[in-house]
C-alpha cells in the first residue's frame, strides 16, 4: 500500500509539474515587463516597498489614497496580461479608475502617480514571485518521491520474479 501511495503521488507530481511547466511560464510572460529571476523579483519588491514607504512618509496626506483607494482598483495582473496591456497602460488605467486627477490635489499629482506606479509594480511582482515559487517548489517533492519509489520498485521486482 505504501508503494502504491508513493507511486500515485509521484505520478500526480509529474502531471502537476507538466501543468505548471506549461501554464505558468506563459502566464509569467504575460505580466513581465522584463525577464527577472526569482531573486531579482525579491530585490525589486523590496525596492518598491521602500520607495512606497518613503513617498508616504514625505506625503502622509496620500496614505488613504495609496493604502485604500489604489489597491482596490488594481486587478489581478493576469486580467491585464490577457488584454496584453503594457505596464504604462495599466498604470494609466488604475490612475483613471481611482479618479487620480480629481481625487488628489494638483500639487501632489506627480507623487500620487508615482505611488500608483509603485503599487501596480508591487502587485505584479507579487504575482511573479508566486509563479517563480510554484515553478521551483514542485521539483524537490518530485525528486524525493522519485528517489523513494525507484528503489522500492527494484526490491519489488527482485522479490516477485527472483524469489
Amino acid at each position: 500500500v505504501d508503494l502504491l501511495v508513493a507511486w500515485l503521488l509521484l505520478i500526480a507530481t509529474c502531471f502537476f509539474g507538466k501543468f505548471i511547466g506549461v501554464g505558468f511560464p506563459r502566464r509569467l510572460t504575460r505580466i513581465e515587463d522584463e525577464a527577472l529571476l526569482a531573486e531579482d523579483v525579491t530585490e525589486k519588491q523590496a525596492a518598491m516597498r521602500k520607495q512606497i514607504e518613503e513617498l508616504l512618509q514625505a506625503n502622509p496626506d496620500l496614505a488613504e489614497y495609496a493604502n485604500t483607494t489604489v489597491p482596490k482598483a488594481i486587478k489581478n495582473p493576469q486580467a491585464y496580461g490577457k488584454r496584453r496591456m503594457k505596464r504604462p497602460d495599466v498604470i494609466e488605467e488604475v490612475w483613471t479608475q481611482t479618479n487620480g486627477p480629481t481625487a488628489v490635489a494638483a500639487d501632489k499629482q506627480d507623487t500620487a502617480k508615482r505611488l500608483v506606479t509603485c503599487l501596480v509594480e508591487e502587485r505584479f511582482l507579487e504575482q511573479m514571485q508566486g509563479y517563480h515559487w510554484m515553478l521551483r517548489a514542485w521539483v524537490p517533492v518530485h525528486v524525493a518521491l522519485t528517489t523513494l519509489c525507484f528503489p522500492w520498485l527494484i526490491v519489488h521486482i527482485v522479490t516477485v520474479f527472483l524469489l
